[in-house]
């Protein structure tokens, strides 16, 4: 099975259980190529097989596995103003950390928000996901900054030739997301047509 039909199986199983739709690309835009990954359609889950997002990669130091216990789980309005569970990271609560961190940006500024957490259904369901697939599921939480939960069926500290799919899920605060780039790749080209609309996400310090 190619990488393209492996990442939409997955997205279409994992359909039901986020309540999201994927879609499999391998171009940021016509002519804009990209290694191959499947985002949902508001871009706050990703599916990912041989390469990651590269703001992931970037921070690759600060994510260490946790447990499922370890997120603390409180009800919260989501962005359509409903009751939902979210999980927070609470040693993340006001954290600080510069913008260029998690977006394409030469220049950045001192930022924070208030909390870290990620939606309970998306995290439970890529857990079920991944450990129906392939017998085992790896937490792994960014510990310095509000990065993506990543969820994957082997440790990082095994090697992975893309024979597996892995699961990233954008971090929220206060029931909105906190935006992370999570293309496997962006040219800083590309990525200045966007600077502007990213000055409006963060708190600023």
């Amino acid at each position: 099975m190619n990488k393209e039909m492996r990442l939409q199986e997955a997205g279409n199983a994992l359909e039901p259980l986020m309540a999201h739709k994927f879609s499999v690309i391998d171009e940021i835009e016509p002519g804009v190529k990209s290694p191959i990954e499947a985002l949902s359609e508001d871009h706050t889950v990703g599916l990912y097989l041989d390469v990651v997002p590269r703001k992931v990669r970037e921070q690759l130091a600060g994510f260490k596995e946790i447990s499922l216990g370890y997120l603390r789980p409180h009800t919260n309005e989501n962005a359509e103003g409903q009751e939902a569970i979210y999980l927070e990271a609470e040693e993340l609560r006001n954290c600080q950390f510069r913008a260029e961190w998690l977006q394409y940006m030469e220049e950045g500024w001192w930022a924070t928000v208030d909390e870290v957490e990620y939606p309970a259904r998306e995290v439970l369901g890529a857990l079920y996901y991944v450990t129906k697939t392939y017998g085992q599921a790896h937490i792994y939480l960014n510990t310095q900054v509000p990065m993506p939960l990543w969820i994957r069926p082997v440790p990082l500290s095994q090697p992975d030739d893309g024979e597996f799919v892995q699961i990233m899920i954008q971090a929220r605060s206060q029931g909105k997301f906190i935006p992370t780039n999570i293309h496997t790749e962006v040219s800083m080209e590309f990525a200045r047509r966007w600077v502007a609309a990213v000055h409006g996400y963060y708190k600023k310090l």
